[in-house]
């Protein structure tokens, strides 16, 4: 959703854009990984997310998955599986006067 700035795709150098896309919309309140498998230089990970989202003091927390490829002991793709409409939802809810989970 155009609303997420950090969703979409990046390459390259465009992952700057997309750390600083999340630095300066989201603190992280908690980040747990579940689980990890591993074949050759393909890894899947699932994970766990509490977010406090700056824009409206809004928390949402949800699970996640991301398919990693390494080669030569870099990442060179990394995709990420995750609720973006619940956080669509958070991004479009009125503002809080303290963090407040809404989803």
């Amino acid at each position: 959703p155009k609303v997420l700035p950090w969703a979409g795709s990046f390459r390259g150098a465009g992952f700057t854009r997309f750390a600083g896309c999340i630095k300066h919309n989201i603190v992280y309140q908690e980040y747990r990984m579940k689980d990890i498998w591993g074949s050759g230089n393909r890894i899947v990970a699932t994970s766990r997310e509490r977010c406090l989202l700056l824009k409206n003091n809004r928390v949402f927390e949800h699970d996640l998955v991301a398919l990693i490829r390494v080669d030569d002991g870099k990442i060179t793709e990394f995709i990420e599986f995750s609720d973006t409409g619940l956080m669509e939802r958070a991004m479009l809810a009125k503002p809080a006067d303290k963090p407040t989970e809404v989803f």
